[in-house]
């Protein structure tokens, strides 16, 4: 069953015990000549080091964090923009489209029937 407390998404790289981990990190102690017998604000960051009790790995906190992420997809979106224009600025336009040279929220109408989607892996 996966943690749900404070080792919360955490889980060996090497053998995938959920825990226990030794984990150096930072608290607040009461400590006393003879010792310590209590301690509270306890802390860690990814970049600390964490060993595992069961196999013994060790490296840093982020590695026993399980990947939030299995698979990162991206979508290229292409949008179609329309301008009427009278035929002796036809050329100008061409221009303005084909190098960017224009405010497109001005000038351009967006089409939203026409959408071009790309997605990859």
């Amino acid at each position: 069953m996966p943690n749900e407390n404070v080792l919360e998404g955490m889980l060996c790289p090497r053998c995938k015990s959920e825990g226990p981990f030794k984990i150096h990190g930072n608290a607040m102690f009461l400590v006393y000549d003879d010792g310590c017998d209590s301690f509270e604000l306890l802390s860690w960051e990814d970049s600390d080091v964490a060993e595992c009790a069961e196999c013994g790995y060790i490296g840093r906190v982020r590695e026993f964090r399980e990947p939030k992420t299995k698979h990162k997809i991206v979508a290229f979106v292409t949008r179609r923009y329309t301008m009427d224009i009278a035929e002796d600025t036809l050329e100008k336009a061409m221009q303005q489209a084909k190098y960017g040279d224009h405010d497109i929220e001005a000038e351009w109408e967006e089409d939203s029937d026409f959408y071009d989607v790309e997605f990859t892996s």
